[in-house]
């Protein structure tokens, strides 16, 4: 068991030297062995073990013989020391590989082994090793470089030192490299080595091994690590994935000459470049696309690197770790060594660049996708998209749950208003059952828009919370899931190949990549329902006149902004068009229609292309945009806009109801509150009393007693009370300008005139009569505006210019009043204008002198007429 003079080997008996001679950073899958040992005990022992050994120079070299002799041992056991496999410099010049039993006959002393001759070795490149054994022909063959040194036919059972494992230690006793050890459970025949080793041949000779050792390499690149338990910095959770999607190479490029033209360079590449001494494989020779192509559709069928399709969100493409094009120039997949700078090339579509991230401190889950789309005609466009998964526990979850709840809680209480709504709205168009010839009235399609917006919001929103609650009760054993999956996976582990690894790993990402979708999904739908929620407020705005001035002013500048926007639309479009045939193949700014779009929108706040003073074409372009566009049309704007607001501020300074929110709001609670507390009627249902009357618009105590809402006539006076402390509703003051004349002044002046006539004749008498009736009916009315002058009110707005008087006795008419009303009128102004005509006939044939005023009765008689298009609408009492 001694090597040849001049080898060196491990004093097994030394424990220091033992310790010593142990690599950390060196060893095998113990686990592995063990399985391969099951194998060959179960196959009669038998057993194939082939590696790869190169030299690494002079320190590779045999002490005494100054070439390069490996010396390997496959070590079943330390103490005592037992091998079954030996590889190294013992009796032959070239070497020996010796294969040990632990079962073979002729006593404790004997030599239970089979030594077999090693060929010549490579001196500076790979030499592949490989030993089998096989039982049943008692055959032991050794292949150096696919060339069988020898086989030996020995009589020597083979057994394994240790039945669990064949080996535990592996000593070298020189530097070298060597592959991962081969193991089979089988002896292997001459012709399959052989295959083998021709087959991995020129994959070696690529492979120079690393440029230092791995201790080395372990020492000198260490960090050091200030360690943070949960700090606040992100962790990254895997490697970052390199992922592109790619389209199938086509010869047809879509026009005439470009297919000519790339048929031409394919011949010219057959012609001159795959001509001795070069070479060009039969692919390429054959297949055009290989050489110079266009782009097709997108494919699934691309083999290079030995990638398999995967899928990342709703893309597939191909996918492998960053590293693996980064840090290594060549890489060898599937036989073939590819060089690593083409793996994204003229048929990469979209490249992206993914990477998962962890916050132990916020609970937060990031994934950063940093993308790049090739797809265009002009150039790449980069594009980088940070996506969050939180973990919510404990207190942060609980009050996640308490606002959601309460959001309910509000859309609720909306849509009990929006039902509210739809009865009281159905009950005013309800047809009167006095009347049968009526017919019910429908709201506008406005109204019924409100209440459709309102309807699918509150659905909207509980159909989302109910969704969503217990999603984020379930944050934390999601993340355990899909993260926790992803950083515990198996990466050392020699049961599954590399390939299987990376398709595990993508798998755990496309996950990760669903729940970010169904994330965004989520926060789509909550953002378009706080949108309508959010236009909806502002919509109720309009409630108040000093809230609504942004609602008001829209909706007085609608139409003009209905024009201007189809005027914008038609000069914009204009100039896009014009700047993208001019200047497409100038500016990327210009080099679609999309994105002259969004330079003109840039232009028309201020911001002018790069470079836009290079040519004289874009000076004029960009001068004749800024007159029309940004100096003409966003005036235009501001002066349809200012105008509105300034119609809207008119409105408000000449409403007489009008106060601050703040006021209107505190008196109306107050109101609700007494209505409350003294069964005032519903303001609605006494509205709609009043505003039945015939000729009102003022109203007294008397007029709220007679309408039998209140239970008590005191009720009465605490209902006129609350309501008198406002300004805008007391009862008008006639200065300046005189009530609408109803004939009372002629009553005057023709009663004085009469006075002369008495007793003059009966039509005279009778004349009388009819003056002193119209005098009985001004004296009623003036005691019975005397008498409950206290509690008189008007309602504001609907007449102007008439007493109280007049409105308490009933003798102000309503421009809307019924026919019944307005013929009484009619019949009044007519018996005046008789009187007066037949007084001024009696005046003349009496030669009666005239009296003061008379001037009044030379001119026809002027009862005014209140017109409809200067009166606004009712307004209810309580309303």
């Amino acid at each position: 068991d001694i090597m040849d003079e001049g080898g060196v080997r491990v004093d097994l008996a030394s424990c220091e030297d033992l310790e010593a001679s142990v690599d950390e950073y060196c060893g095998f899958d113990a686990d592995a062995v063990r399985n391969f040992t099951s194998a060959s005990i179960a196959n009669s022992n038998d057993f194939t073990i082939a590696f790869w050994v190169r030299s690494l120079g002079n320190e590779s070299l045999h002490p005494t013989e100054q070439r390069f002799l490996p010396s390997i041992s496959f070590m079943a056991s330390l103490s005592p020391p037992r091998h079954n496999v030996v590889v190294g410099k013992l009796l032959n010049q070239y070497g020996d590989a010796r294969v040990f039993s632990g079962c073979a006959q002729g006593g404790a002393d004997a030599v239970k082994y089979e030594s077999v001759e090693l060929g010549a070795l490579s001196q500076d490149g790979w030499t592949m090793v490989s030993i089998s054994r096989e039982r049943s022909t008692g055959v032991t063959r050794v292949v150096a470089n696919g060339v069988a040194s020898e086989e030996i036919n020995a009589a020597v059972d083979m057994c394994f030192y240790d039945t669990e494992a064949m080996f535990s230690a592996i000593e070298v006793n020189q530097a070298m490299l060597i592959s991962p050890i081969m193991m089979v459970p089988e002896a292997l025949p001459l012709a399959t080595l052989q295959q083998y080793y021709y087959t991995q041949l020129e994959g070696m000779k690529l492979r120079d091994g690393p440029l230092v050792s791995m201790r080395e390499s372990v020492i000198d690149n260490q960090i050091p690590v200030n360690k943070n338990d949960f700090g606040p910095r992100s962790t990254l959770l895997s490697s970052p994935i390199l992922f592109q999607t790619r389209t199938e190479p086509i010869t047809d490029c879509g026009f005439n000459f470009s297919n000519q033209y790339a048929t031409q360079e394919f011949r010219k590449a057959k012609e001159e470049i795959c001509v001795a001494p070069y070479s060009c494989s039969a692919a390429v020779m054959e297949q055009q696309e290989l050489t110079f192509a266009c782009a097709g559709g997108l494919t699934t069928n691309w083999t290079a690197f030995g990638l398999e399709t995967v899928n990342f969100g709703k893309e597939v493409g191909y996918g492998d770790f960053l590293y693996s094009f980064t840090d290594y120039p060549f890489l060898y997949r599937d036989n073939d060594a590819r060089d690593a700078n083409t793996f994204i090339d003229s048929m990469t579509q979209v490249v992206k660049v993914l990477m998962v991230f962890y916050t132990p401190r916020s609970g937060l889950t990031s994934l950063l996708t940093i993308t790049a789309d090739f797809s265009g005609d002009i150039e790449a466009k980069v594009n980088v998209l940070l996506d969050h998964y939180y973990i919510l526990e404990g207190s942060s979850l609980q009050l996640y749950v308490i606002v959601q709840c309460s959001c309910i809680i509000l859309v609720g209480m909306m849509f009990v208003d929006s039902c509210k709504d739809i009865y009281v709205k159905i009950q005013e168009c309800r047809p009167s059952p006095d009347d049968l010839d009526a017919a019910w009235t429908w709201p506008g399609s406005s109204f019924w828009f409100v209440i459709f917006v309102d309807v699918c919001t509150t659905f909207m929103t509980i159909i989302y919370i109910a969704y969503r609650i217990p999603n984020k009760m379930e944050t934390a054993a999601t993340t355990d899931r899909v993260v926790g999956d992803l950083s515990r996976l198996d990466w050392g582990t020699s049961n599954l190949e590399i390939r299987e690894k990376r398709l595990q790993f993508f798998d755990q990402v496309q996950l990760l990549l669903n729940l970010y979708g169904q994330e965004d999904l989520m926060t789509m739908v909550a953002n378009a329902i706080l949108l309508v929620n959010m236009f909806r407020v502002l919509q109720a705005t309009g409630v108040h006149p000093r809230l609504g001035m942004i609602t008001g002013t829209i909706y007085n500048a609608l139409d003009d902004l209905l024009h201007f926007m189809m005027l914008v639309v038609i000069i914009l479009f204009a100039f896009v068009v014009i700047g993208n045939w001019r200047f497409g193949g100038l500016w990327t700014e210009f080099a679609s229609l999309g994105a002259t779009l969004t330079t003109m929108f840039d232009m028309l706040i201020g911001t002018l292309p790069p470079g836009w003073s290079r040519t004289t074409d874009m000076q004029m372009f960009v001068f004749i945009f800024m007159v029309i566009c940004f100096f003409l049309l966003q005036n235009f704007l501001l002066a349809i806009i200012v105008e509105a607001y300034m119609t809207v501020r008119r409105e408000n300074e000449n409403m007489q109801v009008e106060t601050q929110y703040v006021t209107d709001l505190t008196f109306a609670v107050i109101a609700s509150f007494k209505r409350w507390l003294y069964s005032w009627p519903d303001p609605r249902v006494l509205g709609e009393e009043i505003g039945r009357w015939e000729a009102r618009f003022s109203v007294g105590y008397v007029d709220l007693v007679r309408t039998g809402m209140f239970g008590d006539n005191t009720l009465v006076g605490t209902f006129v009370t609350h309501y008198h402390q406002f300004d805008f509703i007391d009862a008008p003051e006639i200065k300046h300008y005189a009530p609408p004349k109803d004939g009372m002044e002629v009553v005057d002046e023709i009663e004085r005139r009469i006075a002369n006539l008495m007793g003059k004749g009966g039509s005279l008498r009778q004349m009388a009569n009819r003056v002193l009736k119209f005098r009985a009916d001004r004296q009623k009315r003036k005691e019975m505006g005397e008498s409950f002058s206290k509690y008189k009110f008007k309602i504001p707005g609907l007449f102007h210019g008439s007493s109280a008087l007049d409105v308490l006795s009933g003798s102000a008419r309503s421009p809307t009043s019924n026919p019944t009303s307005r013929h009484t009128q009619l019949q009044r102004r007519a018996e005046l204008q008789r009187l007066q005509t037949r007084v001024l006939e009696l005046e003349k044939e009496q030669d009666v002198p005239d009296l003061d005023h008379s001037e009044k009765l030379s001119s026809p008689l002027e009862i005014d007429e209140p017109s409809s298009e200067d009166e606004p609408a009712l307004i209810g009492v309580g309303g």
